[in-house]
């Protein structure tokens, strides 16, 4: 994707219910990367614990104009992966 001026990278991040209807004890990392050749950088870490809710996201990419990328959605555990669940909603770049 060639990141133009005005960009942002929109989601919401949480967790999905186990099926008792509950989040349980889910721990993770959620990360937004972009790869530019070989290299893979790290633009924005969001840690979340199971609470219920979704956490939105809104990055600016105006460092990034210009650039082709690939942008890479990562989650990490963050300890044990027990009700990790983790769920990105509806990604998206989005322009002014």
């Amino acid at each position: 994707y060639q990141v133009k001026a005005g960009d942002h990278f929109k989601a919401r991040v949480g967790f999905a219910a186990n099926p008792d209807g509950k989040c349980g004890l889910g721990k993770v990392i959620f990360q937004i990367a972009v790869k530019d050749g070989e290299d893979i950088d790290t633009l924005q870490e969001i840690p979340a614990t199971c609470d219920g809710t979704l956490t939105p996201v809104d990055l600016s990419l105006s460092e990034l104009r210009g650039q082709t990328l690939a942008f890479i959605l990562v989650v990490k555990a963050d300890g044990s992966a027990q009700d990790d669940w983790a769920v990105w909603n509806s990604p998206q770049i989005t322009q002014p």
